[in-house]
């Protein structure tokens, strides 16, 4: 089974590459490579250079992915929260219909508040899980 291996030279504080007759047999190939420099002077732009070349895709790029992915998350996370408030309202007025009294007399005022607490974090977390899963996010 054959295997690609990514080879990136990497030329350190102003290096150079050698001539294909210096180097062994096995890596003489890699002299024809085209090489990027790291320097001290330039140490950031070249760290990002040698990162993008690396991924096969602009840092700019994955900084907007990541911004757009933590967005789709916010969104499907409010609409868990409003998904399930409008459950437990829906449920309220059922409770205040058929028995003739706000939740609140049943079962007493803080669990009541406990109650919508677990509610809207557990709604906005499944919203937060299901646009994790279904757009394949972190």
């Amino acid at each position: 089974m054959a295997r690609n291996i990514f080879v990136l030279p990497i030329l350190v504080s102003g290096a150079r590459i050698p001539k294909p007759d210096q180097l062994p047999d096995d890596v003489r190939a890699f002299s024809s490579l085209n090489a990027l420099p790291l320097r001290h002077e330039s140490f950031d732009s070249d760290t990002e250079t040698i990162l993008e070349t690396a991924l096969g895709v602009s840092l700019h790029a994955l900084k907007s992915d990541r911004r757009r992915r933590r967005w789709v998350t916010v969104l499907y996370a409010a609409a868990g929260t409003i998904l399930s408030a409008v459950f437990l309202v829906v449920a309220a007025l059922l409770h205040f219909w058929i028995l003739h009294r706000p939740v609140a007399a049943s079962i007493g005022a803080p669990v009541t508040a406990l109650l919508w607490i677990a509610a809207l974090g557990g709604g906005c977390w499944i919203g937060a899980s299901y646009a994790s899963r279904r757009h394949g996010m972190s």
